[in-house]
């Protein structure tokens, strides 16, 4: 018997298929056409050329499958269709589970993200109980929400599901739009990066890729149905992010604020200048004003149902010096 994965080409997809083949697991994979290519090359993987919205291809790719890894999604910062996102991330996974439903699949883990609960106020972490924000700062937070809700609702009679939800993730791989912190962290570390958003003391939580992709391995073995897991890390500010980072690498570099305002400001300005375009902006002002907020997660959840477990973050660091030769 096998797994199926989709978004096998993205960041914490790639290094899922590599982990599961490691271990012996049979892996069918989704993509589309124009990312075969990026489908990692390992032994026992099955590539199946389709997408979410043909029906026939989920169907194919699953067949003979008892799990389905799904994460596969909309990840893109704005668009002036409205709907991408949620076509995407939430019909797009509803698809995936009456694939899943009609080729037998005992259990299927959807990967969705921490955002969906909102900030953190007073500086206590998140629970997984904690209540979805109504809309989300972006629309990719507010189709996660919506595909979330439609979870809950699904009709999965005899089939089990299970949530993930990663934080802000690091580590090696490709420096994506899917991979920000690293990317970062990497210029930081070379002297190529100077930027605080805000005054650089709100605080995120930061979570290493391969614990997030043994997390995944966890749920589909533990979780339980209908159930969401944190699959976090450490919280910390931004100017804790680069001061830690710095130090394992030996040399700190000067950082400067970028007032709230002014990012709020070239946001819209880059929003307005996509939208006569078309084109996805680098940020927009929903990403901006989630820079004004604290965002501080509780994994215990999944560390007592699951065994989840957190690499420290200094180790995190020593391992991108090394995939990245600094």
């Amino acid at each position: 018997m096998a797994v199926m994965v989709t978004g096998a080409t993205g960041f914490i997809g790639s290094a899922l298929v590599k982990a599961l083949t490691a271990s012996g697991e049979e892996v069918q994979v989704l993509s589309r056409p124009q990312s075969i290519s990026r489908v990692p090359a390992e032994d026992g993987v099955r590539i199946f050329e389709g997408d979410l919205d043909s029906s026939s291809s989920l169907d194919l790719a699953m067949r003979g499958c008892t799990g389905v890894y799904h994460l596969a999604a909309c990840t893109g910062v704005w668009y002036r269709d409205v709907g991408r996102h949620n076509h995407i991330n939430v019909e797009g996974t509803r698809r995936v589970l009456y694939a899943a439903k009609r080729a037998g699949v005992e259990s299927v883990v959807v990967c969705s993200t921490a955002g969906v609960t909102g900030p953190s106020l007073n500086q206590v972490p998140l629970q997984e109980d904690a209540p979805s924000q109504e809309d989300g700062f972006t629309q990719y937070e507010g189709s996660k929400i919506l595909m979330e809700k439609m979870i809950q609702q699904f009709p999965s009679e005899g089939m089990r599901i299970v949530v993930v939800r990663p934080t802000r993730l690091y580590g090696p791989g490709p420096l994506s739009k899917s991979n920000t912190v690293t990317r970062m962290l990497v210029n930081y570390l070379k002297g190529r990066w100077h930027v605080l958003p805000g005054t650089g003391n709100h605080y995120g939580n930061y979570t290493y890729v391969h614990d997030v992709v043994k997390g995944h391995i966890l749920a589909m073995r533990h979780g339980r149905h209908k159930e969401c897991y944190h699959l976090g890390g450490e919280d910390m500010t931004y100017r804790q992010l680069f001061q830690r980072a710095g130090a394992v690498y030996g040399k700190q570099h000067t950082l400067y604020p970028l007032p709230y305002p002014l990012m709020l400001g070239a946001s819209a300005l880059l929003k307005g200048v996509a939208f006569l375009s078309n084109t996805e902006p680098a940020i927009s002002p929903g990403w901006v004003k989630r820079y004004h907020h604290h965002w501080m997660v509780s994994s215990q959840k999944a560390v007592e149902e699951l065994g989840y477990q957190s690499t420290p973050f200094e180790v995190g660091v020593e391992k991108i010096i090394e995939h990245y030769a600094l």
